[in-house]
């Protein structure tokens, strides 16, 4: 939803401007993965391997571009998780 009327500013923007489009709160790749864990019911643990040169470790946006041109977040990071895990739960 977010995301879709993020989409739908910015064309009507019509300018070439990169726009990021989250939460604005830094959250770190382990707790989304703990996150989506939980939400699968599972107590399946991550595999961790050697650090890559400039891999992401974590990750907060500034989403302050777009909220200018009237964006605002509505669907929070859990909601979303959970409904991008029933999305693909519905495709198998």
């Amino acid at each position: 939803y977010s995301t879709i009327r993020a989409n739908s500013g910015v064309v009507k923007n019509e300018r070439e401007v990169i726009y990021n489009i989250g939460t604005g709160i830094e959250i770190s790749v382990n707790e989304i993965f703990k996150r989506i864990a939980k939400i699968l019911g599972t107590k399946i643990k991550p595999k961790h391997g050697p650090a890559i040169p400039g891999e992401l470790m974590r990750s907060a946006l500034d989403c302050s571009r777009i909220k200018k041109l009237g964006w605002r977040l509505t669907v929070n990071l859990d909601k979303g998780l959970r409904e991008t895990v029933q999305y693909f739960q519905s495709k198998d």
